[in-house]
């Protein structure tokens, strides 16, 4: 995958324009580039990481002359991304409401464009930043432009032990592995365009580049599910008589929906319970309210 050489920007504007043709990538990098200016403007000489960073948060979020009045937000409307474009850079630099994926890349590239050591990390259906910090790695919680403990994140995502030990969530990602990230929304563009057989393809060589990405595994594991759905089950043939090679061929589909789904579950990765988004959603809405009681 050559893209692993470019910075994030480039690589996310790159997979936002396979999901959306019309966005103009020139424009939105060009944007990138001048916040990036502006902030360095403002970085104190011998200034260190955290400082750099601080930097980047509040030009983000505060309202001033230096970001011209334009500060970002999360998006209360779309709190859990259900909308494919609301993760794209350029929805989120023209609305300046966003999302865990919006976010965080952004204060990403922002990063990387200001020489800081930056990568992006994951908690289950969140992705976050580090900051390397006198060799330590800080966390960076996009979403609320300040910084939060991998236990904070454990206890508000539920993380198992057994998920820390296979390291598949709070660590510093590998480029390869931060491009795998960047990358999933195509995942989902091809999901929603009923591109199964691509899907996997695209899944494939995701995971080749990292193997224990659960969220590639997930969807792996629903691309089969769909495609046996589409064959199968809304033709009513899974309960009639079929043709040996029929058979094969619903035995594999189903077997492989398990096998992917089984093997995210061995590395940690639980499925949501169903109370978790509806918990979400209420700090969500005590956040909406205290917006609403400041403004």
């Amino acid at each position: 995958m050559a893209d692993q050489g470019r910075d994030v920007a480039a690589i996310k504007v790159a997979v936002d324009k396979f999901i959306d043709p019309t966005i103009d990538e020139a424009s939105v990098l060009r944007q990138i580039d001048e916040m990036a200016e502006r902030i360095r403007t403002r970085i104190p000489h011998g200034a260190d990481a955290m400082e750099r960073t601080g930097l980047i948060l509040e030009y983000l979020s505060e309202d001033s002359e230096w970001n011209r009045h334009q500060t970002f937000s999360y998006d209360l409307d779309d709190p859990l991304g259900t909308k494919l474009e609301n993760k794209l850079l350029s929805t989120y630099l023209t609305t300046r409401r966003g999302n865990c994926v919006s976010m965080p890349i952004l204060v990403l590239a922002l990063g990387q464009k200001l020489g800081l050591d930056m990568t992006l990390a994951t908690a289950p259906s969140h992705v976050f930043v580090k900051v390397r910090h006198n060799g330590a790695w800080i966390n960076v919680e996009a979403t609320s432009f300040g910084m939060m403990t991998d236990e904070s994140y454990r206890a508000k995502t539920q993380i198992s032990d057994l998920a820390i030990a296979n390291q598949i969530y709070l660590k510093p990602l590998s480029k390869r592995e931060s491009v795998v990230v960047v990358t999933e929304a195509i995942l989902e563009k091809l999901k929603t365009a009923g591109l199964q057989k691509t899907r996997l393809d695209v899944a494939d060589k995701l995971l080749s580049y990292d193997p224990k990405s659960v969220q590639t595994m997930l969807h792996k594991g629903n691309a089969y599910f769909r495609m046996l759905k589409e064959e199968f089950l809304d033709r009513g043939l899974s309960s009639g008589p079929l043709s040996d090679q029929s058979k094969l061929r619903y035995r594999h589909l189903q077997r492989e929906n398990r096998h992917w789904f089984s093997r995210a579950e061995s590395l940690g990765w639980r499925e949501p319970r169903a109370n978790d988004d509806q918990r979400y959603l209420e700090d969500i809405r005590r956040k909406r309210s205290s917006v609403e009681g400041d403004g």
